[in-house]
């Protein structure tokens, strides 16, 4: 079985992110920049979002224990809905602080030499994004890092407007920076709360329409019929899977161990979801008679 590990990847993320939150923070105060300032502060939460990150996948990495008999790989979901949380909350605060800069606008110093840093941490970003992405593909990571690799690539385009619009402060006699720093902020909320609704789904225990279509699949390739079908999710790569499968008439207990053993096996190797599997005796003859009412039983 895959398990989530804590992967020095995110110590990475951590001091980056930082070192940009710092970055930003300098030169949005020096230049009175609201958009700049709203980015240094989306950096700032991007290093915790990394940090809670680390922190709960140190716990995902652990071994199952008597008290937990499946590990603790849903804490995965946890962390990443705590990470949406922050974002999310995040988000509403910058609205806040530039609808207050809207209505109550204040002069932007531009400066050549930080638009140019600002452009150098933009590319820096959207470098994270493609070196999560390689990671993520070659590794086959957690949802955390899948997490980071979208927040990378949102923030390469909210640092490109953060960039833009302190450039066009020089030229425009308009509160274009309250006004792109509040389109930041909507799009930073946005995101952080499409990801909180998909991480409590994961939480509560949504259905999986996909997955479990490719255990039908594989089902039926080996030449049985699923008559009900149960997956539990405990994190990365530790499905398990209740299968009730329809035990024809003719079919022995040696045929019927085969077809069994074939299913778990296509599953592991496949799917990588270990399974338990029951069979119910002439299930074709009992539908046969449902359909036929009192007078067919």
């Amino acid at each position: 079985m895959k398990k989530a590990r804590c992967s020095p990847i995110l110590l990475v993320a951590i001091g980056v992110n930082f070192i940009l939150f710092t970055v930003k923070l300098y030169i949005g105060l020096r230049t009175n920049s609201l958009c700049i300032y709203t980015d240094a502060m989306n950096n700032l939460a991007d290093t915790l979002s990394a940090g809670i990150g680390f922190c709960g996948l140190l716990f995902v990495a652990g071994r199952a224990t008597a008290r937990f008999p499946f590990g603790f790989g849903r804490l995965e979901f946890l962390t990443g809905l705590l990470m949406a949380l922050l974002m999310t909350a995040a988000g509403c605060s910058f609205a806040y602080n530039s609808l207050e800069r809207f209505f109550a606008p204040v002069p932007v110093w531009f400066s050549t030499k930080y638009a140019g840093i600002i452009a150098v941490t933009c590319l820096v970003k959207l470098a994270m994004g493609f070196l999560f992405h390689i990671y993520r593909k070659r590794k086959d990571a957690s949802s955390v890092i899948r997490t980071l690799e979208l927040d990378s690539f949102m923030d390469f385009a909210v640092t490109l407007a953060a960039l833009i619009s302190f450039s066009l402060t020089n030229y425009i006699n308009f509160a274009i920076d309250s006004v792109v720093g509040l389109v930041i902020s909507i799009a930073i909320a946005a995101a952080g709360i499409r990801l909180i609704l998909s991480s409590a789904g994961k939480l509560i225990g949504e259905a999986q329409p996909q997955l479990e279509e490719k255990i039908r699949t594989c089902i039926q390739d080996a030449g049985a019929q699923a008559v009900s079908l149960r997956i539990h999710n405990y994190g990365q790569g530790v499905n398990f899977a209740e299968l009730t499968l329809a035990k024809a008439p003719h079919m022995n207990t040696a045929d019927a161990e085969c077809i069994c053993m074939n299913i778990k096996r296509r599953l592991v190797e496949e799917l990588l979801i270990r399974a338990t599997v029951e069979w119910r005796e002439n299930y074709g003859e009992r539908e046969e008679k449902d359909r036929q009412g009192p007078e067919g039983r």
